[in-house]
């Protein structure tokens, strides 16, 4: 059953993410020779209303769908809800910290190496790329401290089975939505190939 409903999740996610490319793709314009711009939103939308689902989507709705999805599974894979509420609660929102703190991380040491690339490329004086590799190693002792304290802090809710299962989550989920969006860049490829193909005629012929 607990399988069940994980896949579901899944695909609601991707339905939801495909009826959002869709519905951007149908408000593309293309440009015409002696037109000028040929405006295909409304006819568009009016020969896919058949077949696309009304989603008042935008994209910056989609890190807050995709926020809420992730929490709903981890929800039952883990059997939070056996936490009781307020505990289930203290959880999400640790879990929610640790996310954030691992993704600021992330993004800071990205640029530090750039940084250091930078400095590499530039024949730097070692006194200088010695500083940068200080700063990126207090960078890194300081997060894996956090971070710790963090996966402590969650565990200390959790059995070791949820423990188990917390671990897998993690790698399960990411690698599941790398694979889900892999997939959606190829379908909105395909798409605007279609929609190009499409309407190739009508552009010749107003030439």
């Amino acid at each position: 059953m607990r399988r069940l409903i994980n896949i579901i999740l899944m695909v609601v996610l991707f339905i939801l993410i495909l009826g959002l490319i869709l519905v951007i793709n149908a408000d593309v314009k293309i440009s015409g020779s002696d037109s000028g711009k040929i405006e295909l939103a409304e006819n568009q939308k009016q020969n896919d209303s058949k077949d696309i689902p009304n989603i008042n989507l935008s994209p910056s709705d989609m890190p807050k769908l995709m926020e809420a999805l992730k929490l709903w599974k981890l929800i039952d894979d883990l059997g939070l809800e056996k936490l009781g509420d307020d505990k289930m609660m203290a959880f999400i929102t640790k879990y929610k910290q640790l996310e954030k703190t691992r993704f600021e991380y992330h993004n800071t040491r990205k640029e530090a190496l750039k940084e250091l690339q930078k400095l590499t490329e530039t024949n730097e004086s070692e006194q200088k790329v010695k500083s940068k590799l200080d700063d990126i190693k207090s960078m890194d002792k300081v997060f894996f401290e956090k971070d710790l304290q963090l996966v402590n802090t969650l565990n200390s809710y959790l059995t070791s089975s949820q423990q188990a299962k917390f671990i897998i989550f993690q790698d399960n989920y990411w690698r599941d939505m790398r694979q889900i969006m892999r997939n959606l860049k190829e379908i909105a490829a395909l798409k605007e190939k279609e929609n190009k193909m499409k309407f190739q005629p009508e552009i010749l012929s107003k030439e």
